[in-house]
């Protein structure tokens, strides 16, 4: 997230500052969570059918009377892995300019300027009023930053074979024209089946 921020700022022709506040413990309400919640709602009345992602794209479009959601669809080309500018133009440091460590778990606010690339400014609250901490991901010996993120796929992201072989099942139960998006999905005879129960979230933290 840091790399993004330092990368967006850096090539942006207009941003200057970009603030970026977590959410407390407790108060973790977002707008969007309302807005999933219409999408769950419009998909239990909706006579839609989902067969085809695109059949996704216009259920969600067709969500929300007075504010539509605008849906952009993506391909793979356009993720970009930021994490890789951790590893050579960038470099995420223990201490602070103070000498103080640095822990990811106790930020509560983000500060990156177009003045000062290289510079991570932070707070441990969100009192409008206390000071930042600065930290340094400069690399010794370098003046200048190529923060150009690479993309994350070369192709398109290849699903789990067993995955393929229980949707080619389901292909009698799908109307033919939408054939030919599944028999084509590409697979990976490395990667293993998940499921969503079993999936559990991982949070950032110093090594």
């Amino acid at each position: 997230m840091v790399a993004m921020f330092m990368s967006v700022i850096r090539y942006h022709n207009i941003l200057e500052v970009i603030d970026h506040k977590f959410l407390l413990a407790g108060h973790t309400h977002m707008e969007c969570d309302s807005d999933h919640a219409l999408i769950e709602k419009k998909k239990k009345t909706s006579k839609t059918i989902i067969y085809h992602p695109h059949d996704w794209m216009q259920l969600v479009r067709q969500t929300g009377k007075k504010n539509p959601f605008i849906v952009t669809p993506m391909m793979h080309s356009d993720f970009l892995n930021y994490s890789e500018l951790l590893k050579n133009q960038l470099q995420m440091k223990k201490k602070n300019s103070n000498g103080e460590k640095f822990v990811w778990k106790n930020v509560k606010w983000l500060r990156f300027k177009k003045t000062e690339l290289g510079i991570l400014y932070y707070k441990e609250t969100l009192d409008i009023d206390a000071p930042f901490k600065s930290l340094s991901l400069c690399s010794k010996g370098r003046s200048h930053y190529q923060l150009t993120p690479p993309l994350c796929y070369n192709r398109p992201v290849p699903i789990a074979e067993k995955k393929k072989k229980d949707l080619l099942d389901l292909l009698p139960m799908i109307p033919n024209v939408f054939h030919d998006f599944y028999k084509n999905l590409p697979t990976d005879a490395t990667l293993k089946e998940t499921y969503p129960n079993n999936e559990t979230d991982t949070e950032e933290e110093n090594s």
